[in-house]
């Protein structure tokens, strides 16, 4: 392992400190775990769980949508990884299936709200939690990476 990546191991297993340039007394340490604070950890476990819970809903009804024997709607499903792409299939097939626009529009707004709690849920999920090694303890919450613009996409 190179000294970088030992850096970074480090930083992230043990914390890091904002603010370099004041004294160390007055800097702030971030943690990058939730071990003692065992409450919030619990509530994004209920967030994973209840979201696995609205896929394997969301795939039984693109399973009974599509007619597909079990097997084949399964492949299917699975061979699109994102969200996205699974709401717009069960769209697909709503839109040949249901003859009521009522209707048809009651699945498009299910498939919108999962599509807004989405972006909400991988939020939660996948960005960086830490703790502040202050008084309170605050939790800190964003992104493991800068999210930059892509170079292809610039402006000149």
């Amino acid at each position: 392992m190179r000294r970088g990546e030992v850096r970074l191991l480090l930083m992230f297993t043990i914390g890091i400190s904002y603010a370099p340039d004041k004294p160390p007394d007055e800097r702030i340490t971030l943690t990058f775990h939730l071990d003692n604070e065992p409450k919030h950890a619990e509530q994004l476990g209920h967030i994973s769980a209840v979201w696995s819970n609205l896929e394997l809903n969301l795939y039984v009804l693109f399973e009974f949508m599509s007619g597909s024997p079990p097997a084949i709607a399964r492949s299917i499903w699975n061979a699109v990884e994102s969200t996205r792409g699974r709401r717009e299939m069960v769209l697909g097939i709503g839109q040949v299936l249901i003859d009521n626009d009522s209707e048809k529009n009651i699945l498009d707004d299910i498939l919108r709200r999962i599509g807004k709690t989405s972006k909400h849920r991988n939020k939660y999920v996948h960005d960086t939690w830490g703790v502040a090694d202050t008084q309170k303890h605050e939790i800190v919450h964003g992104p493991v990476l800068a999210r930059r613009q892509d170079p292809l996409k610039a402006k000149p």
